[in-house]
């Protein structure tokens, strides 16, 4: 008995996955899972295929069943601008633009003894530069 079988049993009857109780087990549609490699498998025109393996086997009328899912409409949001929410350097020069002012970011990038990298990003153009300081 595979895995994927025993945890079915054991989750949804408490069995621990003892093969004497199977049997009474066998009335559980469990027909949705590869007898070989324990995927779920899918159904396409009356047949469930496992998409792991390739095993098929033909569906039989009572056991074919569907899983249905209600979607919903999304919202869509749209950002028109984006604020920035990091410091601002004043005496930072963009190299780009000369111009000064810039936000900045402080991140650890190397190792715990070396210095932090600071992130700038241009206030006037949106240039992005760093320095290893």
């Amino acid at each position: 008995m595979n895995l994927m079988l025993k945890t079915f049993m054991f989750l949804n009857t408490g069995i621990g996955g003892n093969t004497s109780q199977l049997n009474s087990f066998s009335k559980y549609n469990i027909s949705m899972f590869c007898p070989k490699c324990g995927s779920l498998m899918t159904s396409t025109s009356g047949r469930q295929v496992c998409p792991n393996c390739g095993y098929t086997k033909s569906s039989s009328s009572g056991s074919d069943s569907k899983i249905v899912t209600k979607g919903s409409e999304k919202e869509i949001i749209i950002i028109r601008e984006e604020k920035q929410t990091e410091p601002l350097d004043s005496d930072a020069v963009c190299p780009k633009c000369h111009e000064q002012g810039a936000y900045y970011l402080l991140k650890q990038t190397r190792s715990a003894d070396e210095p932090e990298t600071k992130f700038y990003t241009c206030s006037h153009c949106g240039h992005r530069w760093r320095d290893y300081a």
